[in-house]
């Protein structure tokens, strides 16, 4: 007996479903809540603002900032941040979302598909801005938690590149998606080896390589509302 496959549909968080970087409001959740001197996130702030505007950027330099975004969380209580959370997601949903990425995850909902986001951003983040707009659920990069607090570390690797594209094919197999009738949203080049993935990969507000490759290989781009 063969098991009945399906479409599913992921969408990457950062400048695709949001406008801008979810981590900035990440790290500023904890400087209110006092996790984090206001002197650090100034610090942090400026070094990810020097980095997004380097021509040739530096993907180690990237992910080390990444990595110390999480940094600090260490000591912080996992029901404290998911208190934190709520407020993040509501003020990215009020403030930043991508209209047009968001009408075109109701509109796979409305014909059954079920939807995921994807992205390297905190899971606790991810999960609870995907369950506010009715999503199936979320994968993100997760953060190491002993006895409810957090260590510091990752509990394995970010969630992006070809991280993003395995979890997604896992996570097919455990749900029966066929990934050859299946959609993937990102702006990233990045997650080239997701779009490359899925049957029907769409880009969103790409750059110019990200739009050459996708010219290239006949994928579609997702328009902003005239």
């Amino acid at each position: 007996m063969t098991t009945e496959t399906k479409p599913v549909a992921f969408f990457n968080l950062d400048n695709t479903l949001i406008q801008g970087n979810s981590l900035v409001h990440f790290i500023h959740s904890l400087a209110e809540c006092g996790q984090l001197s206001w002197r650090n996130l100034s610090s942090f702030k400026l070094k990810s603002s020097r980095l997004n505007r380097k021509k040739a950027k530096s993907e180690f330099a990237l992910e080390q900032q990444i990595h110390k975004a999480f940094q600090f969380l260490q000591g912080s209580r996992q029901s404290q941040f998911l208190e934190e959370c709520e407020a993040i997601a509501n003020r990215l949903l009020n403030f930043k979302v991508n209209p047009q990425v968001l009408s075109q995850i109701q509109a796979h909902q409305r014909n059954g598909h079920d939807t995921w986001l994807l992205t390297d951003a905190p899971i606790e983040i991810a999960t609870t801005l995907a369950q506010k707009i009715g999503m199936t659920g979320a994968l993100g990069t997760k953060s190491e938690i002993l006895e409810g607090t957090y260590s510091g570390q990752l509990d394995g690797e970010l969630l992006k590149g070809p991280y993003k594209a395995q979890a997604a094919k896992n996570l097919a197999s455990i749900r029966a998606y066929d990934l050859t009738q299946s959609f993937a949203y990102s702006d990233s080049l990045d997650d080239l080896p997701l779009l490359a993935s899925v049957g029907k990969p769409f880009v969103v507000n790409p750059n110019s390589e990200l739009a050459r490759i996708a010219r290239k290989n006949a994928w579609q781009e997702l328009l902003p509302a005239a």
